[in-house]
């Protein structure tokens, strides 16, 4: 797991967690919804792309394993 500074938070030294979900179904896509919701970079990994893709859109990273 790797942090670095949030940008934009106008707070000097407050990090942001890199979090990854795997499998973004009904759960998951909710975890990974609040997480982007409080600030977290998200990456997301799910064996269906469609189900990544919504969350992109909505500021996480796609990854192409689960590595």
């Amino acid at each position: 797991m790797s942090s670095k500074i949030r940008k934009g938070s106008g707070r000097v030294g407050v990090t942001a967690l890199r979090v990854g979900v795997i499998g973004v179904g009904h759960m998951g896509k909710h975890y990974a919804v609040n997480l982007l919701k409080a600030g977290y970079d998200v990456v997301v990994y799910d064996t269906a792309e469609e189900r990544m893709s919504e969350l992109v859109k909505l500021g996480a990273e796609a990854a192409t394993s689960p590595r």
